[in-house]
Order: structure tokens, then C-alpha cells, then sequence
């Protein structure tokens, strides 16, 4: 329940508000935005997280950030 409360209702609204307070003249590029920031979100957390064996975005911003080799 709470995967589908957040990739369905909680995600789309923070996509929605930060596309909207970017200021877009045409509704239409504020709606591709969103469509792209989407995208990227579902293929991070569908392709990327579960590829490197991590469990969420924040290791995932470890993993990325980190000096080790």
C-alpha cells in the first residue's frame, strides 16, 4: 500500500509542484517536464536501485558520491 500511495499520488504531486513553480509559459512544456521528471524517476527506481543492488535513492546517491574504488 504505501509503494502504490507514493508512486502513484505522492510522486506525481511533488513532479507537479516543482514543474509548476518553474514558471512555464505553456501549459504543454510544463506537461513534458513533468512527463520527463517522471520518466527518470521510474526508470531510477525500476532499473538503477535494484542494477546496483541498493535499497533506496539515498544509497543510491552514496553509492554515486563516494571516493572508494
Amino acid at each position: 500500500m504505501i509503494m502504490i500511495f507514493s508512486n502513484y499520488i505522492v510522486v506525481p504531486l511533488i513532479i507537479d509542484t516543482a514543474s509548476y513553480s518553474l514558471g512555464f509559459k505553456l501549459k504543454s512544456d510544463r506537461h513534458f517536464s513533468n512527463f520527463i521528471k517522471h520518466y527518470i524517476y521510474l526508470m531510477v527506481n525500476t532499473l538503477l536501485i535494484p542494477l546496483f543492488g541498493l535499497s533506496s535513492i539515498e544509497t543510491l546517491v552514496n553509492f554515486l558520491t563516494s571516493n572508494t574504488v
